[in-house]
């Protein structure tokens, strides 16, 4: 499983209303969901700039820990990145995104996040959708 900020973050901060299924799922993948540097410093940024260094630093060590998997972008994931931000440029959607994508579409895993704007508005792997962990009716 490939990871987007949105579900770290909400696992990170107890009052988000999706903080429950967030860590839920997030447990029962540790060690194994795959998180791209992108996303890694994302939420980092976010979670430093809204709860304080003390918990970026929490969040730091548990990737440290071996938590997740840490992916650094290869030149092939970073090209592929930047190819499809570039095709979508309409949809505004960034790095962050578009490495979580690259980075799904070279493993063939599924992709869990709460931004399903961006993974309508992109076809996936052989032009169909993208494998995601869960849908917006999940979240209802």
């Amino acid at each position: 499983m490939i990871l987007d900020s949105g579900p770290l973050i909400a696992g990170l901060n107890a009052k988000d209303r999706h903080h429950h299924l967030s860590v839920r799922v997030l447990r029962s993948t540790s060690g194994r969901a795959v998180v791209p540097d992108p996303v890694v410093i994302e939420v980092e940024t976010t979670i430093r700039r809204w709860y304080g260094a003390t918990m970026a630093h929490v969040f730091l060590d548990t990737i440290r820990a071996g938590a997740h998997v840490r992916m650094p972008l290869t030149d092939a994931l970073w090209h592929r990145a930047v190819e499809i931000d570039r095709a979508y440029a309409d949809l505004n959607l960034g790095l962050v995104d578009t490495s979580v994508m690259a980075v799904a579409e070279a493993h063939g895993e599924p992709v869990f996040t709460f931004d399903f704007r961006a993974f309508r508005g992109v076809p996936g792997p052989d032009n169909g959708a993208w494998p995601l962990v869960m849908t917006e009716a999940d979240l209802a």
